[in-house]
């Protein structure tokens, strides 16, 4: 990685984190809002498929911290978190690139392919709720998954429509494109 690329991801990451950053409007307590996944989408977008997995591991610290070690979870929360975030990262950057979106300027294509990018990532939360923490950590918190899948479906369609506007605007685009020499 270059010094633009570590900078951007930096940056990016910081911002992932702050658009999760645990609000009132939880839902029992254990279901926090999070559009962190913004930062995540655009830098696997312009940045690619390593940098979309790098700011989607990062912008799940936060989540991982409040609902690892501050939370229920433990430290496996804030191994979990992250490595599910980084799956939808890594899986749209790598869309990105085996579609050629950026090199043929499909940007119209991005709302299909952004909402399916979370799909890894769904599999692996009901897996870690399902297997690995009755494992680890001897509860059960199956209950959960619906709760939790169902929300983070939303916040994915919502996000991936916020980032097709986005991306879809010529002049971030151009500056973007320009910002990776791409």
């Amino acid at each position: 990685m270059n010094t633009r690329e570590i900078s951007f991801s930096a940056l990016m990451s910081i911002i992932g984190n702050i658009l999760f950053i645990p609000t009132r409007f939880t839902i029992g307590g254990q279901v926090v809002p999070d559009f962190s996944h913004i930062a995540t989408f655009i830098s696997a977008i312009y940045g690619g498929t390593y940098i979309g997995f790098i700011v989607g591991f990062l912008s799940g610290i936060l989540p991982g911290v409040f609902f690892g070690p501050l939370g229920s979870l433990g430290i496996l929360g804030l191994i979990g978190l992250p490595l599910g975030k980084s799956l939808t990262g890594l899986t749209l950057g790598f869309l990105v690139d085996i579609l050629e979106i950026r090199k043929r300027k499909r940007f119209k294509l991005i709302l299909p392919i952004a909402i399916l990018s979370y799909t890894p990532e769904c599999i692996f939360t009901i897996m870690f709720f399902k297997y690995i923490i009755p494992v680890f950590l001897k509860i059960r918190l199956e209950f959960l998954i619906p709760i939790i899948v169902g929300k983070a479906w939303i916040e994915i369609i919502l996000i991936s429509i916020l980032t097709t506007i986005l991306v879809n605007n010529r002049s971030f685009t151009e500056y973007m494109l320009k910002y990776f020499n791409r």
